[in-house]
């Protein structure tokens, strides 16, 4: 079942909030140290890298209905770092789930 258009505005205004906040960010390292701060998919080891969802965090705000920031901070999946890869931006372009690309919602081993 889809959402509401009232709730796809809550949904990026959540999105938002979740990425500028603190919890974020330290999923975000946690990331990047497990796979240590290298695309898992080229190997490329330099600046240009980014924590990828491999389940899209729109997803998992529908799905878990989030609605608040108050509880996307409760909901385990969004904070998983199973959840999380590190990709270099060509690699991360490459992603169903990057940009325009995001179409995708199943993880991909």
């Amino acid at each position: 079942e889809h959402l509401s258009i009232s709730h796809r505005r809550y949904s990026t205004i959540v999105r938002e909030q979740i990425r500028s906040h603190y919890q974020y960010r330290k999923w975000r390292i946690a990331v990047y140290l497990r796979d240590k701060r290298t695309c898992v998919v080229c190997g490329y080891n330099g600046r240009d890298i980014q924590a990828d969802h491999i389940k899209k965090l729109a997803y998992l705000i529908e799905v878990n209905k989030i609605t608040s920031l108050k509880k996307a901070l409760k909901c385990k999946a969004i904070w998983d770092i199973r959840n999380g890869r590190t990709l270099c931006l060509d690699c991360h372009r490459e992603t169903d789930n990057y940009g325009s690309n995001r179409q995708n919602t199943s993880i991909i081993n």
